[in-house]
């Protein structure tokens, strides 16, 4: 049967692999999932609805990132210092495409940078599975107080979309 939460799970694992940063216990892949379903549903949005498709405003793909801050930050000020990182990273982009335009339809590239919003903190990742610790640490560093995500929200969907498929595949 198929599952956007497998087609996504897929593309997250490669793209970890691809970077060279996939943990062996899974932690990483947990959250970005429960991330993805939190934000967008496993992309059924993929960009905020009260913002028009012409504009740079609002956020935009799966992970429903805003250029102007979590985008252009991670570029700005934490990749500089990650130069294997940004090699890679630059590879996943479409070159004849905006950053808008990748982040909304380069699923790759936007789990990349969904990631790196998460690779960044000091703070060490919740287990996978405790889908209570990654709703607090998805409000605090991606959502973050000024988001209108909830960690309600996170386990919400966490249950409805990553739950639901674990159980489907078991």
């Amino acid at each position: 049967m198929y599952s956007l939460t497998d087609e996504f799970e897929y593309i997250i694992f490669k793209v970890l692999v691809f970077l060279g940063i996939k943990r062996n216990d899974n932690d990483d892949l947990d959250i970005m999932l429960g991330t993805c379903a939190t934000e967008t549903l496993m992309s059924r949005e993929l960009r905020q609805l009260n913002y028009s498709m012409y504009s740079n405003e609002g956020a935009f793909g799966p992970w429903q990132q805003e250029l102007k801050t979590s985008h252009d930050d991670i570029w700005q000020n934490y990749l500089p210092a990650h130069p294997k990182l940004t090699k890679k990273i630059k590879k996943l982009k479409i070159g004849c495409l905006s950053d808008k335009d990748n982040l909304t339809a380069n699923f790759w590239y936007a789990a990349a940078m969904a990631r790196m919003q998460y690779y960044r903190q000091k703070e060490a990742l919740p287990k996978a599975g405790d889908y209570c610790s990654q709703a607090k640490y998805y409000k605090k560093y991606f959502n973050t107080y000024l988001g209108s995500g909830t960690e309600e929200k996170y386990i919400e969907c966490y249950k409805q979309y990553i739950l639901k498929y674990k159980d489907m595949i078991k």
